[in-house]
């Protein structure tokens, strides 16, 4: 109770405005999911068209389970499969 009085004290009249504004200013912080000055709106986080259709021919080429299984792991390390040269053989490189 006697902090509460303490604090009606302190802030009452001008002064005490004047505190109780100079005290209530925000600094800028980080907010986590918040815009970040400087950035584009217009980026996006996912994988080009270009891509998508590289990870598509790469599955669709891919002849063995363990072909299926390592390409899996690569996109899941966020490497992007891309067909490597005109060779008759399925090879795939990454980017």
């Amino acid at each position: 109770m006697k902090e509460k009085e303490e604090a009606s004290k302190l802030f009452k009249g001008k002064k005490g405005k004047k505190l109780e504004v100079e005290i209530g200013k925000r600094s800028r912080t980080f907010v986590p999911g918040g815009n970040v000055p400087g950035t584009s709106e217009e980026k996006s986080s996912g994988p080009t068209s270009a891509d998508v259709e590289a990870i598509r021919d790469a599955i669709k080429n891919a002849t063995t389970l363990e072909e299926v299984e390592r390409l899996k792991q690569m996109l899941k390390s966020g490497q992007i499969p891309k067909k490597a040269g005109t060779s008759s053989q399925n090879k795939v490189a990454i980017l």
